[in-house]
């Protein structure tokens, strides 16, 4: 077996080979293009793969950030974004040498702790889905890893969606507080990304500003205002032109408990099905949050479990 970096002319290979092994999460050349080799933090000294009798059966991808996200570098924390070894080369070993290439890589960076894989912007799931690679949780587990929390993926049918009676009547009634649930316009683009970046993630704030960059419908980015103030907001169609993909969303830590989130969950799936999605689905929320419970009452139903993991270096 030969281990070495990546070099230019391995994408080809490394695309199939994850799409026979991570077979829960295919993905195609532009995609990897995009999420990976074009990503500001790739470093090719970070990305490892195995050969053997020049047949390419090993992958493993470390990341740092070089560039901030938002304001942060993240200083101390390293991710593996992927790892696959082909389904008929496991058990050999391949995998174990590969986490301790990229593992190296990481303390020679100064990183203090590793996690799998919640690594933004650029994650193609956010952790390991133990119920599709049944095998996966005792290999991470073998190497230090343990799990941090476990978030859900959950889907939402809209075929028969129509907005509830006692959700209009809430929207009837924020009208006469003061509140409007509307689509956002040119005077709010500023206010909701500091808005965003007050009460959120700076990921959430960089998929706002890319998704109004890249001209999306404006109904596509429902707000929440009293008066000039942002309250919350809620977004479709703002991760990889997935126009059925829901979120991010959210509501100021102020204002919770007024049922401004389910009065912007609900616009946003009406138009949804006025856009012609047929469903809406996201990829992460804790199923005990409030969110969760939210999403829950709503008709959303878990579709898959990821676990974040961890390890100290």
């Amino acid at each position: 077996m030969n281990l070495r970096t990546y070099q230019g002319g391995d994408e080809g290979a490394i695309i199939q080979l994850w799409n026979r092994t991570l077979i829960h999460d295919p993905i195609d050349a532009s995609t990897f293009y995009r999420k990976v080799l074009l990503d500001a933090n790739f470093d090719v000294s970070g990305v490892w793969v195995a050969e053997i009798d020049s047949q390419l059966v090993g992958y493993i991808q470390a990341i740092v950030r070089r560039v901030p996200l938002g304001t942060e570098y993240e200083p101390d924390v390293g991710w593996i974004t992927a790892i696959a070894v082909d389904p008929n080369f496991q058990g050999r070993g391949i995998a174990s040498q590969l986490m301790d290439h990229a593992l190296a890589y990481l303390r020679s960076k100064g990183r203090k702790r590793v996690e799998f894989s919640s690594y933004a912007p650029y994650y193609v799931v956010p952790g390991l889905d133990r119920a599709g690679y049944r095998h996966a949780l005792a290999f991470f587990s073998s190497k230090g890893f343990t799990v941090q929390y476990s978030p859900v993926a959950m889907d939402k049918g809209l075929v028969d969606f129509v907005m509830p009676p006692d959700v209009q009547h809430k929207l009837d009634q924020l009208v006469h507080e003061g509140v409007v649930v509307e689509p956002i316009s040119p005077p709010y683009f500023t206010r909701v990304l500091e808005f965003c970046d007050r009460e959120f993630y700076a990921d959430w704030s960089r998929a706002l500003r890319q998704a109004l960059a890249a001209n999306i419908d404006w109904a596509q980015l429902q707000i929440c205002r009293e008066g000039e103030t942002v309250l919350g907001f809620a977004i479709f169609g703002a991760y990889d032109a997935h126009l059925e993909r829901f979120g991010p969303f959210g509501v100021g830590a102020s204002q919770r408990g007024r049922g401004l989130g389910k009065a912007l969950l609900y616009r946003t799936l009406a138009e949804m099905k006025r856009r012609g999605c047929h469903s809406a689905w996201f990829l992460w929320t804790g199923e005990k949050s409030p969110a969760g419970h939210l999403y829950d009452g709503a008709g959303f139903a878990v579709t898959r479990r990821f676990d974040i993991l961890q390890k100290t270096l």
